[in-house]
């Protein structure tokens, strides 16, 4: 209840912001415009709410508090998720370069499946393609929701999860390397509206491209994880990597996978330089 109590100005810099919108958009003003109103208003509303959030965050890393307390960690998280895709949830996405060649595509291969067919080649476009189209999403779990529902749905969830899993381990990554508990917060605000996460997301349909940059905090994360974990071989996070691994595999842009490996390949050379310098500074001390 305290944590609710310190952060109620932003609980009602949200509910502003929804009742604007409600009331932009439930009245019409008559001025004769080409373009609806809210479209102009919401945005600059947003723009101010986003900027005070900001300022808080930076006028409370001043305090440089060292406290953890994860439901701040949470509650900025889904701050945070609100206002990068209120916009893009209500207004939708103006460009659907990804919707009309690869996810047309992943949706035609399902249905194929469903019907026990597995189609590789499809004459439904120009002198015919592979299917599926890569990057594909047929190996979604949320696309098939979208499929038997509404695409909405899909889209909704893929947003706000994936979103919600950047923005926060983000934080908890920062976590491990800074003790200053807002600049945590302010990293995670810093990814949350990056130019990769609105140009991949708001900016251009680049679904793949989004899921694969979202993702990057949350695996980096648990790479870390087990690295520095006390047992080597903990199956959790092992079995959890490997899942996250699989669905990121499947379902992000191929060229992020060689950004990850990469990544990998120095975190495990650090780990394996970091266990030599031990075993030296343990045989010095026997000595």
């Amino acid at each position: 209840m305290q944590d609710i109590k310190k952060n109620i100005y932003l609980i009602i810099t949200v509910v502003l912001n929804i009742i604007l919108y409600i009331f932009l958009s439930t009245n019409n003003f008559n001025l004769n415009l080409n373009f609806n109103i809210v479209n102009l208003i919401f945005p600059i509303i947003n723009f101010l709410s986003v900027s005070f959030i900001l300022l808080s965050i930076i006028i409370k890393i001043r305090k440089n508090i060292v406290s953890n307390r994860s439901f701040d960690y949470l509650f900025y998280s889904f701050l945070f998720v609100f206002f990068l895709t209120i916009n893009l949830i209500i207004n939708g996405n103006r460009n659907i370069e990804f919707y009309a060649y690869n996810l047309t595509s992943s949706l035609e291969y399902i249905q194929n499946l469903l019907n026990f067919k597995i189609n590789l080649w499809s004459d439904s476009r120009s002198l015919g393609i592979p299917m599926p189209i890569i990057p594909s999403f047929h190996f979604n779990p949320l696309l098939y929701l979208g499929f038997f529902f509404n695409l909405k749905i899909f889209y909704l969830f893929l947003y706000i999860s994936h979103s919600f899993l950047g923005i926060f381990y983000t934080i908890k990554l920062s976590q491990l390397f800074i003790r200053n508990y807002y600049l945590n917060i302010f990293n995670g605000f810093l990814f949350a509206f990056s130019a990769p996460m609105i140009n991949y997301m708001i900016g251009d349909d680049w679904t793949a491209s989004f899921v694969s940059y979202s993702l990057l905090p949350l695996l980096i994360y648990i790479l870390l994880k087990f690295i520095l974990a006390e047992h080597r071989f903990n199956f959790f996070y092992i079995t959890l990597y490997s899942l996250f691994v699989s669905y990121y595999y499947y379902n992000g842009n191929p060229s992020f996978h060689i950004f990850l490996f990469f990544i990998s390949i120095i975190f495990i050379i650090l780990c394996f330089i970091y266990k030599i310098k031990l075993i030296i500074i343990i045989f010095l001390l026997l000595l």
